[in-house]
Protein backbone atom coordinates (compact mmCIF):
# COMPACT_ATOMS: atom_id res chain seq x y z
CA UNK A 1 0.00 0.00 0.00
CA UNK A 2 1.31 3.47 -0.81
CA UNK A 3 1.96 5.32 2.21
CA UNK A 4 0.64 9.14 2.09
CA UNK A 5 4.06 10.37 0.63
CA UNK A 6 4.74 13.37 -1.47
CA UNK A 7 8.47 12.86 -2.42
CA UNK A 8 9.64 14.55 -5.15
CA UNK A 9 11.88 11.69 -7.27
CA UNK A 10 14.59 14.11 -9.13
CA UNK A 11 14.94 13.14 -12.64
CA UNK A 12 17.49 14.15 -15.27
CA UNK A 13 16.73 17.20 -17.14
CA UNK A 14 15.21 15.63 -20.66
CA UNK A 15 13.43 19.14 -21.38
CA UNK A 16 11.19 19.02 -23.70
CA UNK A 17 10.12 15.24 -23.21
CA UNK A 18 10.72 13.00 -26.45
CA UNK A 19 8.24 9.94 -27.01
CA UNK A 20 8.66 8.06 -30.42
CA UNK A 21 5.99 6.14 -32.22
CA UNK A 22 7.46 2.79 -34.31
CA UNK A 23 6.30 0.98 -36.71
CA UNK A 24 6.41 -0.39 -39.83
CA UNK A 25 5.59 1.72 -43.18
CA UNK A 26 1.90 2.28 -43.40
CA UNK A 27 0.76 1.32 -39.47
CA UNK A 28 -0.74 4.56 -38.90
CA UNK A 29 2.26 6.47 -36.89
CA UNK A 30 0.90 9.85 -38.30
CA UNK A 31 -2.55 9.21 -37.60
CA UNK A 32 -2.38 8.21 -33.92
CA UNK A 33 0.21 10.90 -33.28
CA UNK A 34 -1.86 13.80 -34.47
CA UNK A 35 -5.01 12.19 -32.41
CA UNK A 36 -2.59 11.82 -29.19
CA UNK A 37 -1.62 15.07 -30.16
CA UNK A 38 -5.07 16.42 -29.28
CA UNK A 39 -5.80 14.69 -26.40
CA UNK A 40 -2.56 15.87 -24.95
CA UNK A 41 -3.42 19.54 -25.58
CA UNK A 42 -6.56 19.27 -24.28
CA UNK A 43 -4.34 18.02 -21.17
CA UNK A 44 -2.65 21.14 -21.41
CA UNK A 45 0.54 20.23 -22.56
CA UNK A 46 2.34 22.34 -25.70
CA UNK A 47 2.98 19.57 -28.02
CA UNK A 48 5.39 19.38 -30.92
CA UNK A 49 6.11 16.90 -33.81
CA UNK A 50 8.84 15.85 -34.90
CA UNK A 51 9.17 13.16 -37.89
CA UNK A 52 12.17 11.12 -39.28
CA UNK A 53 12.75 10.33 -42.47
CA UNK A 54 15.39 8.15 -44.42
CA UNK A 55 14.97 10.25 -47.94
CA UNK A 56 15.84 13.73 -48.46
CA UNK A 57 13.43 16.45 -48.78
CA UNK A 58 12.37 20.17 -49.19
CA UNK A 59 10.32 22.34 -47.10
CA UNK A 60 8.81 23.67 -50.08
CA UNK A 61 8.15 22.72 -53.65
CA UNK A 62 10.66 23.69 -56.50
CA UNK A 63 10.42 26.99 -57.61
CA UNK A 64 8.65 28.14 -54.35
CA UNK A 65 10.54 31.06 -52.86
CA UNK A 66 11.98 29.25 -49.69
CA UNK A 67 12.85 26.40 -51.93
CA UNK A 68 15.11 28.92 -53.87
CA UNK A 69 16.66 30.04 -50.37
CA UNK A 70 17.50 26.41 -49.97
CA UNK A 71 18.83 26.46 -53.74
CA UNK A 72 21.51 29.28 -52.54
CA UNK A 73 22.83 27.89 -49.91
CA UNK A 74 21.08 29.62 -47.79
CA UNK A 75 20.98 28.07 -44.11
CA UNK A 76 18.28 30.24 -42.13
CA UNK A 77 15.20 30.66 -44.07
CA UNK A 78 11.79 31.25 -42.78
CA UNK A 79 8.18 32.38 -43.73
CA UNK A 80 5.96 34.21 -42.09
CA UNK A 81 1.97 35.41 -42.19
CA UNK A 82 -0.36 36.93 -39.66
CA UNK A 83 -1.36 33.57 -38.26
CA UNK A 84 1.85 31.55 -38.49
CA UNK A 85 5.54 31.37 -38.71
CA UNK A 86 7.92 28.59 -40.29
CA UNK A 87 11.74 28.30 -39.81
CA UNK A 88 13.95 26.10 -42.00
CA UNK A 89 17.31 24.90 -40.87
CA UNK A 90 19.31 23.63 -44.05
CA UNK A 91 22.65 21.79 -42.54
CA UNK A 92 23.61 18.10 -41.58
CA UNK A 93 21.97 16.53 -38.84
CA UNK A 94 23.82 13.28 -39.48
CA UNK A 95 25.23 13.24 -35.82
CA UNK A 96 22.01 14.77 -34.01
CA UNK A 97 19.83 13.00 -32.11
CA UNK A 98 15.97 13.15 -31.94
CA UNK A 99 16.47 14.58 -28.04
CA UNK A 100 19.31 16.91 -29.19
CA UNK A 101 16.97 18.63 -32.09
CA UNK A 102 14.19 18.67 -29.63
CA UNK A 103 16.13 20.32 -27.28
CA UNK A 104 17.51 22.93 -29.40
CA UNK A 105 14.62 23.47 -31.88
CA UNK A 106 11.40 22.72 -29.53
CA UNK A 107 12.41 24.25 -26.47
CA UNK A 108 9.02 25.50 -25.91
CA UNK A 109 7.04 22.08 -25.91
CA UNK A 110 6.34 20.30 -23.07
CA UNK A 111 6.59 16.99 -25.15
CA UNK A 112 7.47 16.20 -28.52
CA UNK A 113 6.00 13.44 -30.60
CA UNK A 114 8.55 11.88 -33.10
CA UNK A 115 7.98 9.45 -35.28
CA UNK A 116 10.76 6.75 -36.20
CA UNK A 117 13.82 7.37 -34.58
CA UNK A 118 13.67 3.18 -33.80
CA UNK A 119 17.47 3.06 -32.87
CA UNK A 120 17.50 5.78 -30.50
CA UNK A 121 17.02 5.59 -26.89
CA UNK A 122 13.60 7.28 -26.89
CA UNK A 123 10.67 5.81 -24.80
CA UNK A 124 8.99 4.11 -27.76
CA UNK A 125 5.41 3.19 -28.43
CA UNK A 126 4.74 0.48 -31.03
CA UNK A 127 1.65 0.55 -33.85
CA UNK A 128 1.33 -2.30 -35.09
CA UNK A 129 3.81 -4.86 -35.91
CA UNK A 130 7.61 -4.20 -34.79
CA UNK A 131 9.72 -2.82 -38.02
CA UNK A 132 13.27 -4.47 -38.34
CA UNK A 133 15.70 -4.34 -35.87
CA UNK A 134 13.24 -3.20 -33.24
CA UNK A 135 12.03 -5.75 -30.38
CA UNK A 136 8.48 -5.03 -29.27
CA UNK A 137 9.41 -5.50 -25.91
CA UNK A 138 11.26 -2.15 -25.62
CA UNK A 139 8.24 -0.50 -26.29
CA UNK A 140 6.55 1.41 -23.29
CA UNK A 141 3.09 0.96 -25.25
CA UNK A 142 1.48 -1.01 -27.76
CA UNK A 143 -1.16 -0.73 -30.35
CA UNK A 144 -2.87 -2.09 -33.23
CA UNK A 145 -2.19 -0.47 -36.47
CA UNK A 146 -4.43 1.46 -38.55
CA UNK A 147 -5.13 -1.12 -40.89
CA UNK A 148 -5.81 -3.84 -38.07
CA UNK A 149 -8.01 -1.06 -36.63
CA UNK A 150 -10.11 -1.06 -39.71
CA UNK A 151 -8.85 2.07 -41.19
CA UNK A 152 -9.46 4.24 -38.03
CA UNK A 153 -7.60 3.79 -34.50
CA UNK A 154 -10.62 3.81 -31.73
CA UNK A 155 -11.23 6.48 -29.26
CA UNK A 156 -9.68 3.80 -26.50
CA UNK A 157 -6.42 3.02 -28.53
CA UNK A 158 -6.29 6.92 -29.15
CA UNK A 159 -6.58 7.51 -25.36
CA UNK A 160 -4.60 4.13 -24.33
CA UNK A 161 -1.41 5.76 -26.31
CA UNK A 162 -2.33 9.21 -25.32
CA UNK A 163 -2.04 8.00 -21.65
CA UNK A 164 1.29 6.59 -21.75
CA UNK A 165 2.88 9.70 -23.54
CA UNK A 166 1.51 11.72 -20.85
CA UNK A 167 2.84 9.32 -17.58
CA UNK A 168 5.97 9.45 -19.51
CA UNK A 169 6.00 13.16 -19.30
CA UNK A 170 5.09 12.97 -15.79
CA UNK A 171 7.84 10.57 -15.23
CA UNK A 172 10.01 12.65 -16.55
CA UNK A 173 9.35 16.06 -14.44
CA UNK A 174 8.58 16.84 -10.85
CA UNK A 175 5.12 14.60 -10.89
CA UNK A 176 2.83 13.01 -8.67
CA UNK A 177 0.79 9.76 -8.91
CA UNK A 178 -2.24 10.19 -7.13
CA UNK A 179 -4.39 7.39 -6.54
CA UNK A 180 -8.02 8.07 -5.66
CA UNK A 181 -10.52 5.63 -4.69
CA UNK A 182 -11.60 2.76 -1.68
CA UNK A 183 -9.11 -0.11 -1.35
CA UNK A 184 -12.05 -2.21 -0.58
CA UNK A 185 -15.10 -0.93 -2.57
CA UNK A 186 -14.45 -2.98 -5.83
CA UNK A 187 -13.54 -1.44 -9.28
CA UNK A 188 -12.78 1.85 -6.84
CA UNK A 189 -9.81 0.45 -5.78
CA UNK A 190 -8.03 0.64 -9.31
CA UNK A 191 -6.69 4.51 -8.19
CA UNK A 192 -4.93 2.91 -4.95
CA UNK A 193 -3.79 0.20 -6.91
CA UNK A 194 -2.39 1.60 -9.62
CA UNK A 195 -0.24 3.94 -7.51
CA UNK A 196 0.85 1.19 -5.74
CA UNK A 197 2.88 0.22 -8.92
CA UNK A 198 4.00 3.62 -9.94
CA UNK A 199 5.33 3.72 -6.09
CA UNK A 200 7.10 0.08 -6.73
CA UNK A 201 8.51 1.36 -9.58
CA UNK A 202 10.53 4.35 -7.50
CA UNK A 203 8.10 7.24 -8.61
CA UNK A 204 6.44 9.56 -6.43
CA UNK A 205 2.80 8.63 -5.36
CA UNK A 206 0.23 8.79 -3.14
CA UNK A 207 -2.89 7.29 -1.75
CA UNK A 208 -5.30 9.93 -1.55
CA UNK A 209 -8.41 7.77 -0.97
CA UNK A 210 -11.93 8.49 -1.51
CA UNK A 211 -11.41 12.12 -0.36
CA UNK A 212 -8.87 13.22 -2.63
CA UNK A 213 -9.69 16.70 -1.59
CA UNK A 214 -8.19 16.03 1.29
CA UNK A 215 -4.49 15.66 -0.21
CA UNK A 216 -4.39 18.77 -2.04
CA UNK A 217 -2.68 21.22 -0.19
CA UNK A 218 -0.09 18.55 0.55
CA UNK A 219 0.32 17.53 -3.20
CA UNK A 220 0.30 21.50 -3.73
CA UNK A 221 3.43 22.24 -1.42
CA UNK A 222 5.62 19.32 -2.97
CA UNK A 223 4.98 21.96 -6.51
CA UNK A 224 4.69 19.10 -8.95
CA UNK A 225 4.59 20.27 -12.76
CA UNK A 226 2.76 16.90 -13.30
CA UNK A 227 0.05 15.28 -11.45
CA UNK A 228 -1.52 12.26 -12.36
CA UNK A 229 -4.54 10.82 -10.93
CA UNK A 230 -5.87 7.33 -10.84
CA UNK A 231 -9.26 6.49 -10.92
CA UNK A 232 -11.96 4.27 -11.78
CA UNK A 233 -14.22 5.92 -14.62
CA UNK A 234 -17.47 4.77 -16.15
CA UNK A 235 -17.40 6.00 -19.76
CA UNK A 236 -17.45 4.47 -23.25
CA UNK A 237 -14.07 4.59 -24.25
CA UNK A 238 -12.82 2.98 -21.09
CA UNK A 239 -14.32 -0.50 -21.73
CA UNK A 240 -10.49 -2.32 -21.64
CA UNK A 241 -7.24 -1.06 -20.34
CA UNK A 242 -6.97 2.69 -19.35
CA UNK A 243 -7.25 6.00 -21.35
CA UNK A 244 -6.16 9.42 -20.43
CA UNK A 245 -9.15 12.06 -19.96
CA UNK A 246 -8.41 15.66 -19.17
CA UNK A 247 -9.69 18.00 -16.82
CA UNK A 248 -12.70 19.51 -19.28
CA UNK A 249 -14.40 16.24 -19.86
CA UNK A 250 -14.75 15.06 -16.45
CA UNK A 251 -18.70 16.76 -16.43
CA UNK A 252 -20.00 13.82 -18.57
CA UNK A 253 -18.32 11.00 -16.74
CA UNK A 254 -18.78 9.02 -13.63
CA UNK A 255 -15.65 8.65 -11.60
CA UNK A 256 -15.76 6.37 -9.05
CA UNK A 257 -17.79 6.76 -5.91
CA UNK A 258 -16.74 10.38 -5.21
CA UNK A 259 -17.43 11.88 -8.83
CA UNK A 260 -18.26 15.48 -7.21
CA UNK A 261 -14.86 15.09 -4.86
CA UNK A 262 -12.56 14.71 -7.86
CA UNK A 263 -13.54 17.26 -9.67
CA UNK A 264 -13.18 19.50 -6.52
CA UNK A 265 -9.77 18.47 -5.86
CA UNK A 266 -9.22 18.72 -9.61
CA UNK A 267 -10.26 21.99 -9.92
CA UNK A 268 -8.35 23.05 -6.32
CA UNK A 269 -5.27 21.88 -7.77
CA UNK A 270 -5.68 23.89 -11.15
CA UNK A 271 -6.79 27.36 -9.05
CA UNK A 272 -3.63 26.55 -6.50
CA UNK A 273 -0.82 25.55 -8.93
CA UNK A 274 0.48 25.45 -12.54
CA UNK A 275 0.81 21.73 -13.07
CA UNK A 276 -0.51 19.64 -15.74
CA UNK A 277 -3.45 17.78 -14.53
CA UNK A 278 -4.97 14.39 -16.15
CA UNK A 279 -6.98 11.51 -15.19
CA UNK A 280 -5.85 8.19 -16.02
CA UNK A 281 -9.26 5.86 -15.76
CA UNK A 282 -10.12 2.66 -15.75
CA UNK A 283 -13.74 1.71 -17.12
CA UNK A 284 -15.52 0.53 -13.24
CA UNK A 285 -17.88 -2.61 -13.35
CA UNK A 286 -18.78 -2.79 -9.98
CA UNK A 287 -18.32 -0.96 -6.69
CA UNK A 288 -19.34 -3.40 -4.07
CA UNK A 289 -17.99 -3.47 -0.85
CA UNK A 290 -15.98 -6.61 0.13
CA UNK A 291 -15.47 -7.24 -3.87
CA UNK A 292 -11.88 -7.51 -5.37
CA UNK A 293 -10.89 -5.36 -9.13
CA UNK A 294 -13.09 -6.70 -11.70
CA UNK A 295 -11.22 -8.34 -15.27
CA UNK A 296 -10.94 -4.41 -16.68
CA UNK A 297 -9.81 -2.64 -13.55
CA UNK A 298 -7.23 -5.48 -13.06
CA UNK A 299 -6.00 -5.96 -16.70
CA UNK A 300 -5.42 -1.98 -16.22
CA UNK A 301 -3.27 -2.08 -13.21
CA UNK A 302 -0.91 -5.05 -15.03
CA UNK A 303 -0.90 -2.89 -17.69
CA UNK A 304 0.57 0.58 -15.93
CA UNK A 305 2.87 -1.98 -14.33
CA UNK A 306 4.09 -2.79 -17.17
CA UNK A 307 4.27 0.91 -18.57
CA UNK A 308 6.04 1.93 -14.94
CA UNK A 309 8.66 -0.61 -15.28
CA UNK A 310 9.79 -0.03 -18.90
CA UNK A 311 9.48 3.89 -18.23
CA UNK A 312 11.91 3.75 -15.61
CA UNK A 313 14.37 1.29 -17.84
CA UNK A 314 13.66 3.91 -20.38
CA UNK A 315 15.44 6.65 -17.71
CA UNK A 316 18.11 4.48 -16.31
Amino acid sequence: MVEKTFRMTPMADLRPVVISFVGESGSGKTSLVTAVAGLLGRAGLSVGALKHTSSDFRAASAGKDTSRYEDAGIEFSGIVSDKKFSFTRNYSVRAASARDIAARYFSEADIVLAEGFKKEPLAKILVGAPPEGFSASSAVCAVPSLKSSGGSFSPATVRLAAASAFIYYAACVRHIFAGVGNRIKGDDAFGPSAADVFAAAGFSAADCGDVPENSANKIISSAPEAVVIFDAVSAPAASTGFGIYAADELSGIQLGTHGGGIKMFIDYLKMSSSAKIAVIGAHGASFALGDGLSPGPREAVAGLDVLARRIKLCMS
